[in-house]
């Protein structure tokens, strides 16, 4: 395979040898090398990606082209006043590997034909007062930077206030780890510091307890038994009528089912867990096989959460709503005079305060 000659940082020729590729022509990367050609085609008008010719011939895949300060501080191609197109010279430099030929990486550009790029410093950055993000969400704080002039470029260092709540990069992308507010600061040298606010939410997964199929745990006809649902919880099963118990509690693809044609429940059936956590919300999804009658209902407590609801032969959200949040014993009641009942999941949605 043809191999560009590059020139890395220090201004030494790279060849294969030298660690852009390895004896077959492939698998190691050569990072901060220079390469000089002509640009044949742009294939994203968003991230410069496209191809060019080096001044030895040698075709190289362009995969991401920024203005001088590259792709930690400087703009993308798509957002550049000055950017070169096809036929332009280029001088780029960037991180140089071998896929299924060359190709260079998120390249800075440092000469457009006879032009030698100049960046245009900043004299003012500043930030949005506050952002609001979830535990886990990430956000760029780069794309929200408010630089004067517009196009002016800086070398920014971040820090966090608050880590416990909101870590960020050296590129400046911030990332919720915990509910509360963390102060990021930025700064840049000849401008000084500027922040913004993050306030982290409560990630919402975290404020749901459910159990379901895929959960760990086994029900059996005549002992009961329990299940490991999300976020800690165990769910306790129990009261199979003895009418049933010719019949195995049994998990398939999608649910527990309880009861047969030969062996019908013909009574009740609760699962019950007890939280600490305040309880705003219980969602039970069930359905009964045909004919007869079933029903369901929930309890925090000595408090109705759902009063008793007939069932539908397909499956379906039974949702109650507790009127005054709390924490306590969640029962969960399904009877019938029938063949069989069969329940996906409970979910139990905690009161997690914005």
């Amino acid at each position: 395979n043809a191999v560009p000659t590059v020139e890395n940082k220090t201004g030494e020729t790279l060849k294969a040898k030298d660690g852009y590729v390895d004896a077959e022509g492939k698998g190691v990367s050569s990072k901060d090398c220079v390469i000089a050609g002509y640009i044949t085609e742009i294939t994203s008008a968003t991230y410069g990606n496209g191809w060019m010719y080096t001044t030895d011939d040698v075709k190289v895949q362009l995969y991401g082209l920024y203005d001088l300060n590259g792709s930690v501080n400087g703009f993308r191609y798509d957002k550049m006043t000055t950017k070169p197109g096809v036929g332009d010279y280029v001088i780029i430099k960037g991180e140089m590997v071998n896929y299924n030929g060359p190709e260079i990486k998120n390249a800075a550009i440092l000469q457009i034909n006879d032009t030698k790029c100049v960046a245009t410093p900043a004299t003012a950055l500043a930030l949005p007062e506050t952002f609001s993000i979830d535990c886990g969400s990430k956000i760029d704080l780069n794309k929200s930077l408010i630089r004067t002039p517009a196009d002016g470029v800086a070398t920014i260092t971040w820090e966090s206030g608050n880590t416990a709540v909101a870590t960020v990069s050296n590129k400046g992308e911030v990332t919720g780890v915990t509910a509360g507010t963390a102060v990021i600061t930025g700064s840049a040298e000849g401008i000084g510091n500027f922040t913004t606010t993050v306030t982290v939410k409560e990630d919402l997964s975290k404020s749901v307890a459910k159990f379901e199929k895929a959960n760990t745990g086994s029900l059996d006809k005549t002992t009961g038994g329990t299940i490991s649902g999300t976020n800690g919880v165990t769910w306790t099963f129990s009261g199979l009528p003895s009418t049933a118990n010719g019949e195995t509690v049994y998990k398939n693809d999608t649910d527990f089912a309880m009861g047969s044609g030969s062996k019908p429940v013909n009574g009740a059936v609760t699962f019950t867990a007890t939280v600490t956590q305040k309880v705003k919300e219980v969602i039970v999804n069930a359905k009964f096989a045909s004919g007869g009658d079933a029903k369901v209902s929930v309890k925090l407590g000595d408090a109705v959460v759902l009063a008793e609801t007939t069932m539908s032969t397909s499956y379906a959200d039974y949702k109650g709503t507790v009127a005054t949040p709390a924490a306590g014993t969640i029962v969960v009641t399904m009877s019938n005079t029938v063949k069989q009942m069969s329940i996906t999941s409970i979910t139990v949605v905690f009161d997690i305060a914005e």
